[in-house]
């Protein structure tokens, strides 16, 4: 069951990931191009404990989200259709920069 997160401190099972994200990307960020909120202001985020997943994005297409996943670094998107998280990048910095570079391939 997935469940708002209403702090920092609530996120901190997802460290270091969770950190850059709280520094950097709490305010969310939107995609002109695509129309779409691909990471998610702070006040959105959620958490799946039985999955370990804390959900900051949404790829807009066939439900994927992205997630950080507890004790596994990096950036994982979630394909619903499979059942399968993916390792998509290193940090939510480089997700980032790999998305407006359109270098994310889903």
């Amino acid at each position: 069951m997935k469940r708002p997160i209403i702090s920092r401190a609530e996120a901190s099972r997802w460290k270091p990931d969770c950190d850059a994200y709280f520094e950097k990307y709490q305010d969310g960020l939107f995609d002109d191009f695509n129309q779409i909120q691909f990471v998610l202001a702070v006040e959105d985020l959620h958490a799946n404990p039985n999955k370990g997943e804390l959900i900051f994005g949404f790829a807009g297409v066939d439900g994927i989200f992205f997630c950080f996943l507890e004790g596994k670094p990096g950036v994982w998107a979630y394909y619903g259709i499979e059942d399968e998280h993916v390792l998509i990048a290193p940090t939510i910095s480089d997700f980032v920069a790999k998305w407006e570079k359109r270098e994310i391939v889903l």
